[in-house]
């Protein structure tokens, strides 16, 4: 909005409103719209010390700032590297190289595809002996399942090349500039290619099959509209519903750190359109987010509950307590 400030280091969450004359503080981490504000999330840190105390002190220190944890430490390294030029060289190289080695593969497809079309349609003209109208129909009629193999076939190289550069997915904390770093946004370059049969697929058993094949843990009778990325931290349970557009990602970046936390959807919960469920969240058994919600990091849904909003909040069941969801069981369904 207008006159808004964001000063250095603040971040300002998904789906944030940041109303008329707002000030975000330095390193402070504001989200969502709870009556027209964002919400504040966490004041100015320890961390901004380090930030703001310049750089050129090694890995031990920068500025005034000595790290006394892990993750205190694992900024320490970002932030140096972040500021080294050939650091940012590599960093930049290796993103263009993986950008531009994989970005033609869609195309390859589709040229690959017309290709194996044509040879069909070639040799049906030169030895069938079948007039040129049908042979021209037969060929149009092929090209759709062509395509679709040869997709598949890209899928599942991009499948084997997760299991074999990444593995699994990992709960953790990982500092930028590192080596999971690098691989990360790789992987995320190379999954790209496979956007196009995923969207086509949505919704569907058969994009179920294909994220468990790359590591998801998904139910019987799921319904996934929604994008995951960490596909190992995953967990959808039976009967769930997860809408359209909905960010099922398994990891935030906060200063300079990869940090990688399960999410969970349990059994028949429902997730609707264009919500978040953020890493570390879940949704329990039955339980429902409503349309453009937000569970933050590490927050739970009670079973049965119906939470909205941006952060997510309970929404009153009209009369207090939880929302009665009548189902039937398995044996009366016909399941």
């Amino acid at each position: 909005m207008p006159g808004v400030t964001v000063m250095e280091g603040a971040v300002l969450g998904s789906s944030t409103l940041a109303a008329e004359q707002s000030v975000y503080p330095q390193f402070s981490v504001s989200t969502g719209n709870v009556a027209g504000r964002s919400v504040l999330l966490q004041h100015r840190s320890a961390v901004a010390a380090m930030f703001s105390g310049g750089a050129g002190a090694g890995h031990e220190a920068i500025g005034t700032f000595v790290p006394r944890t892990e993750e205190q430490r694992m900024m320490v390294v970002a932030k140096a590297r972040h500021d080294s030029v050939l650091w940012w060289i590599l960093f930049n190289f290796v993103d263009v190289v993986a950008v531009v080695a994989v970005l033609p593969l869609p195309q390859v497809v589709s040229v690959m595809s017309v290709a194996a079309d044509y040879v069909i349609y070639a040799r049906a003209t030169a030895d069938s002996g079948l007039s040129h109208g049908y042979v021209v129909a037969l060929a149009v009629a092929l090209y759709p399942f062509l395509m679709l193999s040869l997709s598949l076939a890209e899928v599942a190289l991009v499948c084997a090349f997760k299991w074999a550069f990444i593995g699994r997915y990992k709960e953790g904390a990982y500092p930028f500039y590192g080596a999971y770093h690098f691989k990360w946004i790789v992987m995320m370059a190379v999954m790209e290619t496979s956007d196009a049969l995923f969207e086509i697929l949505n919704g569907s058993v058969f994009a179920i099959w294909l994220y468990r094949a790359f590591g998801a843990k998904i139910g019987t009778n799921a319904c996934l509209l929604g994008f995951p990325l960490e596909f190992d931290l995953l967990t959808i349970g039976d009967r769930s519903t997860v809408g359209l557009d909905c960010d099922l990602t398994c990891h935030t970046v906060e200063q300079m750190v990869i940090k990688l936390a399960p999410t969970v959807v349990g059994a028949g919960a429902t997730i609707r359109n264009g919500s978040v469920l953020m890493p570390g969240g879940e949704m329990e058994p039955w339980s429902m987010l409503l349309d453009q919600s937000q569970v933050l990091k590490g927050e739970t849904v009670p079973a049965g509950e119906v939470w909205a909003g941006l952060p997510a909040q309970p929404v009153d069941a009209g009369g207090g307590g939880r929302w009665d969801w009548s189902v039937g069981d398995d044996k009366d369904s016909g399941a």
